[in-house]
C-alpha cells in the first residue's frame, strides 16, 4: 500500500518511478565490463568504489594495474591508484588484494608494504 502512495504522489508531482530508484553503480559497470565498454565502467567502478564496495574497489585495483594492456583506453596504468585501491580493499578483508600487496612487499616495493600498513594488516 505504502509503494502505491509514492507511486501516486511521484506521478502527481510528475516524476518517474526509475528516477526515485537509486542506480546500483556496480551493477552497471559489471554490466559494461560484460559487454567490453571499459570507458563506461571506469566512473562506475569509481563511485561504486568510493561508495565502500570492496569489489570496485579490487577491481579498480587491477585495472590501474594493467592498464591499457587488458582494458584498452579506459585508464592507463598507475601503480599508484593501484595501491591505494587494492590497499582500501584489503582493509576491507579482500583476501585476494592483500595476497597482491604481499607478494608485491615481499619484492621490496615499499608502497604495498605502506598500504599494508595503512590498513592494519601485516605482511
Amino acid at each position: 500500500m505504502q509503494i502505491v502512495r509514492v507511486a501516486l504522489c511521484a506521478l502527481v508531482a510528475g516524476i518517474t518511478l526509475p528516477s526515485l530508484v537509486r542506480a546500483d553503480p556496480w551493477r552497471e559497470a559489471m554490466e559494461a565490463m560484460g559487454d567490453y565498454n571499459y570507458v563506461r565502467a571506469m566512473p562506475l567502478l569509481r563511485q561504486s568504489a568510493t561508495d565502500g564496495n570492496v569489489r570496485a574497489q579490487e577491481m579498480l585495483g587491477f585495472m590501474f594495474l594493467h592498464g591499457e594492456a587488458l582494458y584498452a583506453s579506459a585508464t592507463q596504468p598507475d601503480r599508484k591508484e593501484a595501491v591505494a585501491w587494492l590497499g582500501k580493499a584489503a582493509g576491507q578483508g579482500s583476501v585476494v588484494a592483500r595476497h597482491v600487496l604481499q607478494a608485491w612487499a615481499r619484492r621490496g616495493h615499499a608502497d604495498a608494504v605502506d598500504a599494508l600498513t595503512a590498513a592494519g594488516l601485516g605482511w
